[in-house]
């Protein structure tokens, strides 16, 4: 008769014979996993899990330091000794964020190390105690003006210098998010960037005679950019602009004028998505294209009227608000047309829009069922 508990105790013994499966991975899918963690420390702390994975981390191409991450000691050093212990010889992704509260950080030295291991992505979150004061942007290191290898940058609260010439021949997406930036240097890093395809700029003001001028960009997008004056308008000169969108978040409305987008509508014989969410105008705003496939538009407090005239739309979203109203001319039948209404008085508007979409392919009706 078998002792009790005794199968718990042979188990016990055989799976102590055995080498664990998490330590059994290949190299290559150790790393693949530690790539995809938040962040450099996280991927530090896994060593907890197997002896063998202990110094994994410093083959991994991606490096991420985040200021707000919890630190024993101070962030800088921590960076410090991650970047000397690091021996992969080609950087994919380098991620650094710095706040206002932290201690004095070398910022060139960090971007420098990876620059030297031909990173392709790099993301640098600057958040200085006054983000409206240009004293307190970062000025980025002349050496990253010219580097071949970059395939897309992010930049925060960082300043250019615009005595100095851009070369980044590789990039194909740039992000950028600053107050006190100004447009002809966004101009200068564009005309630096022959193969740029993407272009996200954030919390901008332009001013007469601004311009955005590339013949390779294919998507646009506008996020709180205001023009300083009613009269003034952004030059759009891309004429290979395949997606452009403006929205507005930390703003109530991005205050572009009616001739910038009749511009973009106009000049960018290629576009085939438009979205328009907190845009603000007035009286009538006609959105005219022949190449227009995809239509989203968002939620505008403007008191105007919103005309379509696009043949060849296959997809159009619609979020309805008590103060606009939409005029469909001519939409194809095979659209699929979705309206929102979760944000508005549904009963206000519903016939005069609806009335609109009866030979549609495919309609789609939201509503915020906790009115009713």
């Amino acid at each position: 008769m078998e002792k009790k508990g005794g199968s718990s105790t042979n188990n016990q013994l055989e799976f102590e014979g055995k080498e664990d499966r998490i330590s059994d991975l290949p190299d290559s899918l150790i790393e693949l996993i530690l790539s995809f963690l938040p962040s450099t420390k996280q991927a530090i702390q896994t060593g907890i899990l197997s002896k063998r994975w202990q110094n994994q981390w410093t083959s991994v191409p991606v490096l991420i330091f985040y200021s707000s991450d919890n630190y024993s000691g101070d962030f800088g050093t921590f960076i410090d000794k991650t970047l000397t212990l690091h021996d992969c010889p080609k950087i994919k992704k380098f991620h650094i964020e710095k706040y206002f509260s932290d201690y004095e950080l070398n910022l060139a030295s960090k971007i420098h190390f990876a620059t030297r291991k031909y990173v392709e992505e790099l993301i640098v979150d600057y958040v200085p105690y006054n983000a409206y004061d240009e004293e307190n942007a970062y000025k980025l290191p002349k050496f990253l003006y010219n580097n071949a290898f970059l395939v897309k940058l992010e930049l925060t609260n960082c300043y250019f210098n615009r005595k100095w010439r851009v070369n980044w021949p590789s990039l194909k997406q740039l992000k950028l998010k600053s107050f006190v930036l100004p447009f002809a240097a966004i101009q200068k890093a564009i005309s630096g960037s022959p193969a740029l395809e993407s272009l996200e700029l954030i919390n901008f003001n332009a001013v007469k005679g601004d311009a955005i001028v590339s013949k390779s960009l294919k998507r646009l997008s506008f996020v709180d950019v205001n023009c300083d004056d009613d009269t003034d308008h952004i030059e759009i000169l891309c004429p290979n602009l395949e997606e452009f969108s403006v929205k507005a978040l930390f703003f109530v409305n991005t205050n572009l004028t009616r001739q910038t987008m009749e511009n973009v509508l106009f000049g960018c014989p290629l576009l085939r998505s438009l979205e328009l969410s907190g845009f603000e105008y007035d009286d009538e705003f006609v959105i005219a294209s022949n190449s227009l496939k995809k239509l989203v538009i968002g939620e505008n407090d403007s008191t105007g009227v919103i005309e379509i005239l696009c043949p060849n739309l296959e997809e159009l979203k619609y979020y309805a608000t008590d103060f606009v109203y939409l005029k469909v001319v001519n939409l194809p039948s095979s659209v699929f047309a979705t309206l929102d209404f979760t944000s508005c008085c549904f009963e206000s508007v519903t016939r005069q829009i609806l009335e609109q979409f009866q030979h549609v392919k495919k309609l789609k009706v939201e509503e915020d069922e906790d009115e009713f």
